[in-house]
């Protein structure tokens, strides 16, 4: 039987859980660093260079999907310490390289990188989902979406503060996530058992279930999801070059301003209860209007102030949208 409000478990289990989410920004570790790469990999053209952050992105969403569906067969545990172990090593390797001159080393770590993201990202959410019901998953669930991005702010500043030390030492920010690896080894639950007494009952409620039409409205929302979201990732993106290149900050400076993404998400999910009080059906447009906003000091900025308040306000208008669409019922 489906374990109700997490009965039967610890606060060093709920820790266990929620130490998953501080890994699942590594992704966004390289951010600050791009300026960087550009001046040591001198003849790589900037789009290859840039291509090794989207990489990551590009191979993680396949292999989240495989990794989702054989979760219940393989185990919840051995998944997540899989895939942190692989994203964290995979990422640092390229440390060990201060002097390569051929930019596939680091193509092929975010590739790495890109695989162990994509295995342990669906253990998070499915864990709390399977072992709590109610609020206190819901709860659970907003409380491992805030730790992500607090640890992204995190792995930025540090990766973008050591990349002044040398263009390699970046890499050293993926060994943060061997630490709540050790705590997720520690005290994260199973939760194997749970779901294979879950699917079987849910075979038997969706025997009985009529299949409903999808809305023609969820297109639209999908292609504004879209769009929002290149937004908030191509701006992270390219944010320590164009800093770099109109001469306003650098790598330790870039991560600060990139970071104001994060805090603008943050944000936002603590403001989103009053949010849909005054808002309510306009939260989806006003979020991706806030979005499309925020680009365009981006665009134009010739300080870093007027640059780091369109990241902000490019989180947090990408974090309302997307709060939202999970809200939507």
């Amino acid at each position: 039987m489906k374990t109700k409000e997490g009965q039967g478990l610890s606060t060093l289990n709920v820790i266990g859980i929620l130490a998953l989410f501080c890994t699942m920004s590594e992704f966004a570790i390289l951010t600050p660093s791009i300026a960087a790469f550009s001046h040591h990999f001198v003849g790589t053209d900037i789009t290859t260079i840039m291509f090794a952050n989207s990489i990551t992105g590009i191979v993680s969403v396949p292999v989240s999907v495989l990794s989702g569906a054989i979760l219940h067969k393989v185990g919840f545990k051995p998944m997540a310490i899989l895939g942190i172990l692989v994203m964290s090593l995979g990422g640092a390797f390229p440390f060990l390289m201060p002097d390569i001159t051929d930019y596939t080393f680091v193509i092929a770590s975010r590739i790495i990188v890109g695989i162990g993201l994509g295995v342990m990202f669906p253990v998070g959410n499915a864990t709390i989902i399977a072992l709590f019901e109610g609020e206190k998953r819901s709860r659970l669930l907003g409380l491992g979406i805030t730790i992500q991005f607090l640890f992204n702010l995190i792995y930025t500043t540090v990766a973008g503060y050591l990349t002044e030390i040398g263009w390699n030492y970046s890499f050293l920010a993926y060994l943060i996530g061997l630490v709540p690896l050790v705590i997720a080894i520690a005290w994260m639950p199973e939760a194997k058992g749970v779901v294979a007494a879950g699917r079987e009952r849910e075979r038997a409620e969706h025997a009985e279930a009529v299949k409903e039409k999808i809305p023609r409205a969820i297109w639209g929302y999908a292609l504004f999801a879209l769009v929002t979201w290149t937004c908030v990732v191509t701006v992270q993106i390219i944010t320590s070059t164009i800093l770099d290149v109109r001469g306003l900050a650098s790598s330790g400076q870039a991560a600060l301003v990139i970071n104001c993404c994060g805090i603008g998400t943050i944000l936002c999910g603590l403001a989103f209860p009053t949010l849909v009080r005054v808002f309510k059906a306009r939260l989806f447009g006003i979020g991706a209007a806030l979005a499309a906003i925020g680009v365009v000091p981006c665009m134009f900025a010739d300080n870093t102030i007027v640059y780091a308040i369109g990241v902000f306000i490019l989180g947090f208008g990408g974090s309302m949208f997307f709060t939202a669409a999970q809200n939507a019922r």
